[in-house]
Parts: C-alpha cells; structure tokens; sequence
C-alpha cells in the first residue's frame, strides 16, 4: 500500500521532527477512525446522500491536511495556510450538515441536477457547440424541470433558455461564517479562518512575503519568502492536526464508532505543542 503520508526529509522536517511525529500520528489515527467505520457501518452503493456528502467533503479535507503539511515542510507556510482554510471550510459544511443531516440530504439531492446543468453551461464556455448537448440538454430539462424552476434566481425565470438562466442553491446564499456558527465551530472561524483569509485576499501584509530587502532595506529580490521559523512551522502543523482530530469528532456524531484511546493522547499532545505556541 502507497503511504500517502510523504514528507521530504529536509532541514525542516528534521529541525522539528517532534512536530511532524504528531502529524504522522494524526492521520494515522484518522485512517484507523475511517477503518472503524468501514467495519462497523457498512455503507453500501450507491451511497445515500449523508454518507456521500460526509465522505467527500472528509476525503477534500484529508487532501488538504497532507498537502498543507508537504507545503509548510518545503517552507511555503503562507500557502500551507491558503490550503488550511480549505480544510476548514470543509470541516464547516460537515458541522452544519450534521445539524439537521434529513433536511440536508433533501436540499443536496434536490440540487444536484443544477450541479450537472452549470457544468453543461462551462462546457459551452469552454467552446463545446451547443448542438453537441442538445439532446443531453433535452433529457435533462425533461427530468428535472422542477428543480430548474426551483433552483433559478427571480431574475432569470422567464429566459426560456435553461443554460441562459442563474442558478443558486440554499447553501452558498449563506456566508461561511453562518455556516460555522451553526456548525458550532466559532471559535476555529474567528482564530483560524479569518487569519488564514490574509494569505487569500491581497492584503498589504502578505505582500511581505514575496519580496526581499537587504539591511538597508533596499529591494534585492522578488518571489515567495520560505520559511521555517518556528512559529511558523508550529502554527501550520499544530492548525493543520486541530482540524483534523475535529474532523474525526464531528463524523462521529454521525457513525457513531466507540473512539480509540489514542484519541485523548493526542488531544494532549496537541494542546502541548498549542502552549509552547502560545508563548513563542
């Protein structure tokens, strides 16, 4: 089996290695918790809406844990953070679909056929004749014609036209901040998210990363800054496993598997490191 925990092993990497071990050992226990489920709730296909949309969006936030330790490792810890945020939306969305997971998997199920119609409106974007989709368009609109009256913003019900109309869905009218309110997860909105936004949106602040002075301050150099100072190094790894052990408790609302003791330990563990930040 390919071990798709991979890490270079550079001066970061070995500068703190204690602080990699505990990643190791996070997604290592997030790939026992996954076993767990797999055992004990045997999930047949297709999926029902809940375990689709519970799996994928922990699959997307798995991904992100590994590829922001791989970035923060090569010292790219502005970027480590871009992909941070991406783990935190998705551990977001699982919050707030857990909190009425039946109305939830309605919405979701209600919508997908608009999921499918805006991809057939990129492919004609992209430059695929609109002769090539008339007959897939046909049998959709055929199908799903609730759903494109449902789905279609006030202003574009009268366009004939389904590709032509704007579409929504119930979720992406709320902000991410409603989302992680309801999720019960304020807290990580307001100490992780909203900092890690910087790295997203051009701000004066990130600017600093990307170009270099001399001790004149004299511009020398142009291009990403890598670091791996400390703080910075403990502040990616230590976000990066805190997103991840509360992805492991927020899925166990749903499947409901008895949580190995490691669990505990390494909450311990985390909050060790989370105090040694702290005082940095």
């Amino acid at each position: 089996m390919t071990d798709v925990f991979q890490l270079p092993t550079n001066a970061c990497t070995s500068q703190y290695a204690e602080y990699f071990r505990l990643a190791r050992a996070t997604h290592a226990h997030y790939e026992d918790f996954k076993g767990l489920v797999e055992r004990n709730r045997p999930i047949p296909y297709p999926p029902p809406v809940a375990d689709w949309f519970l799996l994928t969006s922990a699959g997307r936030a798995e991904v992100a844990f590994l590829a922001a330790l791989r970035l923060c490792a090569y010292g790219h810890q502005d970027d480590a953070r871009v992909v941070l945020r991406t783990m935190l939306e998705c551990l977001f969305y699982i919050g707030y679909f857990l909190t009425d997971t039946q109305k939830h998997s309605e919405d979701w199920a209600k919508y997908y056929p608009i999921y499918q119609l805006n991809s057939l409106k990129k492919a004609l974007r992209l430059g695929v004749a609109r002769s090539q989709l008339a007959p897939q368009l046909d049998t959709f609109v055929m199908n799903n014609r609730s759903a494109v009256d449902y789905f279609s913003t006030k202003k574009s019900q009268a366009e004939p036209d389904p590709l032509k109309r704007q579409y929504y869905d119930n979720w992406t009218r709320k902000n991410i901040s409603y989302i992680a309110k309801k999720a019960g997860m304020s807290d990580d909105y307001r100490s992780f998210y909203v900092s890690f936004s910087e790295q997203v949106h051009t701000t004066f602040e990130t600017w600093n990363g990307y170009y270099r002075t001399d001790e004149d301050g004299n511009l020398v150099g142009l291009g990403p800054m890598l670091s791996i100072e400390k703080k910075d190094v403990l502040e990616v790894v230590c976000a990066d496993c805190n997103c991840l052990l509360k992805l492991i408790e927020t899925l166990n609302i749903h499947y409901k598997v008895d949580m190995p003791a490691s669990h505990g330990d390494l909450c311990d563990e985390l909050g060790k490191l989370w105090t040694a930040l702290v005082s940095l």
